[in-house]
């Protein structure tokens, strides 16, 4: 179906830490099967990933990234951060993600 593949490919994102892509995807699954629970776990998830290149960005914003840097992360904060920006503001407030879970379904 549609919606496999769309999920499969908002998954691989997800992996590749391209989240805002990754969130794109979901919300294509979530149009054409609203009760698709994987595609919404995994949406918020990358909801969580972008909350926190923008917390990133707060917290030190003469070097952007240094944050979740440090905390292991091996990818461009910044350009996460940009693209994280183009998210309504309405979006990122309709989940709330649960802390320390950063469980992927495939």
């Amino acid at each position: 179906s549609y919606a496999k593949a769309w999920f499969n490919k908002g998954s691989a994102l997800y992996v590749l830490g391209r989240y805002q892509e990754a969130l794109a995807c979901f919300d294509q699954v979530l149009e054409l099967e609203p009760g698709y629970k994987k595609a919404i776990k995994n949406r918020n998830a990358s909801i969580k990933k972008l909350e926190e290149i923008q917390r990133s960005f707060a917290e030190e914003p003469a070097a952007p990234g240094t944050t979740v840097a440090e905390e292991g992360q091996d990818w461009s904060a910044q350009a996460q951060f940009e693209d994280f920006a183009e998210v309504p503001s309405d979006e990122t407030g309709s989940f709330e993600a649960v802390p320390d879970q950063e469980i992927m379904y495939r």
